[in-house]
């Protein structure tokens, strides 16, 4: 088994690969809003309590994914969702099978949280399509939420074709 992790690690506005948006005020998939600017990828590229704030209740991270044999995907995300109306910080993935947003975690406090979630791939549960990843952080009723850092973890069964032979990596 080999493991890729995707993040906003030296992402800028104009990717064509991992975009984060902010939301426009519907939960929606695909995700439609405003991309993040470069130095507002900067401020969750690292869980460094440095957070991206934005102006709507919804943000959507898009992962493009390109590894075959996936057993396993582990979403990661680490925030807090901040309302003068009470607090609440929520992870969804996109099921494209059900086409609807899947609840992975939550917390209802104002404190910097760790979200997260291990997601197996199987005929009900479709969690990439067209290479595409989407999930969905949120904050309660109003408030928008501060995200620190996102990511998402691919496990597959890897092989490596080297001068026509072929190496299982980590059997």
């Amino acid at each position: 088994m080999a493991v890729t992790t995707y993040n906003f690690v030296g992402i800028d506005n104009g990717s064509s690969t991992n975009i984060f948006t902010q939301g426009d005020g519907t939960s929606r998939t695909p995700p439609t809003g405003s991309e993040l600017s470069s130095a507002d990828y900067d401020k969750i590229e690292a869980e460094d309590a440095t957070y991206y704030h934005g102006s709507d209740k919804y943000t959507y991270a898009r992962f493009k994914v390109t590894e075959t044999g996936i057993t396993n995907l582990y979403i990661y995300t680490k925030g807090r969702g901040t309302s003068y109306n009470g607090y609440g910080y929520y992870l969804y993935v996109w099921n494209f099978y059900s086409s609807a947003w899947e609840s992975v975690a939550s917390h209802t406090s104002s404190s910097l949280t760790a979200l997260s979630g291990n997601l197996t791939p199987d005929a009900t549960h479709t969690y990439i399509s067209s290479d595409y990843f989407y999930a969905q952080i949120s904050s309660k009723a109003i408030g928008s939420p501060d995200v620190d850092y996102v990511k998402l973890d691919v496990t597959y069964t890897a092989s490596e074709t080297t001068r026509g032979h072929v190496i299982i990596i980590n059997e």
